[in-house]
């Protein structure tokens, strides 16, 4: 049994770039997985070659949500509008060709520290790390590596000790491999050791009433909070990770006078899927609320980060509020060095608040709009004394922004929700 992947490049060049299958749409057995299913390139004579690719079942072992993601190259350009396609793929049962090797294993990569170090097991006394992932284990943190960055991302609030920092859910360190010392932080490039430093944080999220009922927004906060990590794989394509709020989100809405009961209380729960690839400068980010069935629920996300700078470094916004108001740069220059720091997300960005005081000068705030499904994108650039020719717009607006977010390569025909809708574990009833 076989299945045809056509892809589309909405772009007026070539690309080369990563593509992402539902399985569950595209009919695909949850029986069939990466032991038995193998992957072809399909050339124009029909001729064809195999490919690695890699299977994520996103939302936990037990969900029929499976994603499979591979690597499309020298795919030709087709319509602005995905209204044709260029480059095709055969999925077929068999055994796939082993396209790892230990030095891959190596570079590309997840490290875990547990909360209740195992000597059995191989912990580190002190931090519980180790490099296999036990999904029956409590997970506080994981580094990823992907040959180019090195970050690591708190699940928890307090790794160490109970202190006034609340890191829950936020990248409390970024090492980028171009920088002449690879051990140096990126989120504190002048001043090691600074406590306060992280990015990506999101630290609430807000959510709407139903359209009839003269109610305020519910907020819920995430400061605090702790999550679980249900998923976690890498491969020869990437590596992925999915986060989800240990503590249900309760939301409440009013019914009447159009549909009973008087009140619905719904058992929510948020969701973060962070992909990595190799050898590029960023990480993308999935974020969701799923009821307790499996259905979406709208929201509006706030992120915060901390990123130290020295007042005698020069900062500099790119940012095109009016035209393009779905990403911005931070950068930070000094003797010829620059560093970078993105966000770009497929909702537009508000209320951007970058040292709006003394006190708060290396904070930086944003949200976005309310919607289903935020795919977002954390980039991050170094640029020594030796690369004075670079483009910070083209950086972040163009491989960022656009060949990540607003015109990625799709899977051809392209479904209206479809980022959205592969998250979805259960299809309402029509």
């Amino acid at each position: 049994m076989s299945w045809t992947i056509c892809v589309t490049n909405p772009s007026p060049y070539e690309r080369n770039d990563y593509v992402e299958v539902n399985l569950q749409k595209l009919g695909v057995s949850s029986e069939l997985n990466e032991s038995n299913l193998r992957l072809f390139r399909v050339n124009f004579d029909r001729s064809r070659y195999e490919i690695p690719f890699q299977i994520d079942s996103v939302l936990g072992h037990n969900s029929p949500v499976r994603i499979l993601t591979f690597l499309s190259t020298q795919t030709p350009a087709s319509a602005e509008d995905y209204s044709q396609f260029t480059a095709e793929f055969e999925l077929e049962q068999g055994t796939p060709t082993d396209f790892s090797t230990e030095r891959s294993k190596e570079y590309l990569r997840i490290d875990y520290y547990y909360e209740q170090p195992d000597a059995n097991k191989g912990d580190a006394p002190f931090d519980g790390y180790n490099k296999d992932w036990d999904p029956n284990r409590s997970v506080y943190g994981v580094k990823i590596h992907n040959g180019q960055l090195r970050f690591y991302v708190s699940l928890v609030s307090h790794p160490r000790v109970y202190s006034a920092i609340d890191y829950t859910g936020s990248v409390t360190s970024i090492e980028f491999q171009g920088d002449p010392d690879p051990d140096n932080d990126l989120l504190s490039p002048f001043e090691k050791n600074r406590p306060e430093k992280r990015w990506g944080q999101l630290y609430q999220l807000i959510f709407f009433p139903v359209p009839w009922a003269l109610d305020w927004f519910t907020i819920i906060s995430l400061k605090g909070k702790k999550y679980d990590l249900i998923w976690s794989h890498y491969g020869n394509i990437g590596s992925t990770i999915t986060m989800r709020s240990s503590e249900p989100i309760l939301l409440e809405y009013k019914c009447l006078p159009y549909c009973k009961p008087a009140t619905l209380t719904l058992e929510c729960y948020l969701y973060r899927v962070i992909h990595v690839y190799p050898d590029k400068p960023f990480y993308l980010e999935d974020i969701f609320v799923l009821t307790k069935e499996g259905l979406s629920i709208s929201f509006r996300p706030y992120f915060e980060s901390e990123v130290i700078f020295s007042k005698k470094v020069h900062k500099n916004i790119v940012r095109f509020e009016e035209d393009i108001p779905d990403y911005f740069y931070l950068w930070n220059s000094f003797a010829g060095v620059a560093r970078g720091y993105g966000f770009a997300a497929d909702s537009h960005i508000r209320r951007l608040e970058i040292g709006k005081n003394d006190s708060e000068q290396n904070m930086i705030r944003w949200r976005l709009q309310d919607t289903h499904h935020n795919r977002c994108i954390n980039f991050f650039m170094y640029h020594g004394v030796d690369c004075q020719d670079y483009n910070p717009y083209h950086e972040i607006g163009h491989y960022a922004w656009y060949e990540q977010i607003y015109k990625p390569l799709e899977v051809f025909p392209l479904e209206i929700f479809s980022t959205a809708k592969r998250y979805i574990s259960l299809q309402p009833s029509e």
